[in-house]
């Protein structure tokens, strides 16, 4: 009776490992033997192994409990992502849109008695320009064939941020012009006049060239508007199809940014005497416009999830 009570203690001991596989091959032929003449071990195994799946369908219904409130925390951390960088890129195209409207060019007129010139002996042309410019530009145009006239056209202006802040000065320009050649100046006012003669003579007494703005920008204008409008037809068509939907509707910021940052940039008139730049800078505020406008649909999209998911679990 001892041996058989001494074997229980044993067993019962070793249950618990048994039931997990944890036993070696001699105990669990051991434990398996002792069960046949024993129901009381054999009572205590099912007791065992109906709590581990109790636990286990515990465990399991916790987690799926927990899932929703998984979710929704990924869901906020990813909604606290975009607001910052909405934030950040944000921040960034607003300072480029005020440095293209500080550094915007204001070109000054010619005025009689502003703008002179004089020679040096070296054979430098010497010229002074109005006393507000900041800054100028100087372009040579080289001799058309059957000529040996090379033309200069000069042209200065001054920006927003130089008459709010006086930074610097530029109101001297110094052109080295060959003795042996022949050559006129021209002060360009960039307003649709003509061009004034300032120095030297022009061939068979031409007058100055016309300084015509470039109206490219119009042109991109007009295409980023009709992309506008297509991708707007193709939403409408395709707005009951869920993820053609959303992907059409980033698609449709891309154009959108574009003609924000011509208006920014250009304004109403949408000509410009500095094209390079204003395109370049166009298309800088674009690209950061877009990235604020992706992030912040993003951010609205996850608040729906959000609102979805806290709907359904009850919160």
């Amino acid at each position: 009776m001892n041996k058989i009570k001494n074997e229980c203690s044993i067993v019962k001991d070793l249950l618990p490992l048994y039931a997990e596989g944890l036993v070696s091959a001699e105990s669990a032929g051991f434990i398996e033997e002792h069960m046949e003449s024993c129901d009381s071990c054999k009572s205590e195994l099912g007791s065992i192994r109906e709590g581990k799946d109790a636990q286990k369908g515990a465990t399991g219904k916790a987690v799926k409990d927990a899932s929703p409130l998984l979710k929704l925390r990924k869901k906020l951390a990813l909604k606290r992502a975009a607001c910052i960088a909405v934030s950040v890129i944000a921040t960034v195209a607003f300072l480029l849109i005020v440095y293209a409207v500080l550094s915007s060019p204001e070109y000054i007129p010619y005025s009689e008695g502003e703008v002179k010139t004089t020679e040096t002996g070296g054979g430098d042309v010497i010229i002074l320009l109005p006393d507000e410019a900041t800054d100028y530009s100087c372009t040579k145009i080289r001799p058309e064939p059957g000529t040996d006239l090379s033309e200069y056209h000069v042209s200065s202006w001054r920006t927003a941020s130089d008459r709010l802040f006086a930074s610097r000065e530029a109101n001297e320009l110094a052109l080295v012009i060959r003795e042996a050649e022949k050559a006129c100046v021209y002060y360009d006012s960039n307003d649709g006049t003509e061009g004034t003669l300032i120095y030297g003579e022009a061939e068979d007494g031409s007058a100055g060239v016309v300084s015509l703005p470039r109206l490219a920008l119009n042109y991109y204008l007009y295409v980023m508007l009709a992309l506008a409008v297509i991708l707007l037809v193709v939403f409408i068509v395709f707005r009951k199809n869920e993820r053609a939907r959303n992907w059409l509707a980033r698609l449709e910021l891309l154009p959108v940014s574009y003609i924000v940052s011509h208006f920014i940039v250009s304004g109403i008139r949408g000509y410009t005497y500095s094209l390079p730049r204003d395109f370049y800078l166009i298309l800088l505020i674009s690209f950061l416009l877009f990235a604020a406008f992706l992030a912040a649909y993003g951010a609205i999209s996850l608040k729906r999830e959000i609102r979805e998911i806290e709907t359904s679990a009850d919160f």
